[in-house]
């Protein structure tokens, strides 16, 4: 993966301290687990930080994750795929103030709700052919890179893939990160930042 910078304003994400997780049923076991994993979810949207959890003082936190909790509830979703098949989820707001006091405790940044836009090329290569991903290609991909996002609390836009973009920016383009051929074709996006990257799909 690269990324580039563009000169744009940033994006105000309004839902940092909501997070969703899969949960197997609505016991206190289930509820207990995904309101820790929850937890993690959120310090790590909040903070930016992959290593958050690493902090003695968080640790000591998610073993009391539920006191952070402003309110929960479930949800069940259909999932996408050839087999229709749903998932139980666990919807969890926590208290802003009492995760920022700990943040401050723990002497960890807090990332602000202005978050930069990221604007994604990504090329697959199945060794058969190579395509972009766009608003109506590879959806599977469309939605690992949405929730990638969503952890990190970014906005993320797809390309669109219409006429102007294929005429702009060919697959290989891309694949090969022509620098300016990606910036000139970015810019009707808006975006504050543009991610590209190669996925190589060697087995199915």
């Amino acid at each position: 993966m690269t990324s580039l910078s563009l000169p744009v304003g940033a994006e105000r994400v309004a839902d940092l301290y909501s997070v969703t997780v899969p949960v197997e049923d609505q016991g206190k076991s289930a509820l207990k687990s995904g309101v820790r994993e929850a937890f993690a979810q959120v310090l790590l949207k909040v903070t930016g930080r992959k290593d958050v959890m690493s902090k003695p003082e968080v640790i000591a936190a998610q073993s009391r994750a539920s006191s952070y909790v402003l309110q929960y509830s479930y949800s069940t979703v259909t999932l996408t795929g050839q087999k229709k098949q749903t998932e139980k989820r666990l919807n969890v707001d926590f208290q802003h103030k009492a995760i920022q006091a700990l943040l401050r405790q723990a002497q960890l940044p807090m990332w602000t709700a202005n978050r930069p836009n990221v604007l994604i090329w990504l090329v697959v290569d199945d060794t058969r052919h190579r395509q972009l991903m766009g608003a109506e290609t590879l959806p599977d991909m469309q939605e690992a890179s949405r929730t990638r996002a969503r952890l990190r609390g970014l906005p993320l836009s797809i390309p669109l893939l219409d006429l102007e973009d294929n005429r702009a920016l060919p697959v290989d383009d891309v694949w090969g990160f022509n620098s300016s051929l990606i910036e000139s074709a970015s810019l009707r996006y808006n975006s504050d930042a543009v991610l590209v990257g190669r996925v190589v799909i060697t087995s199915t």
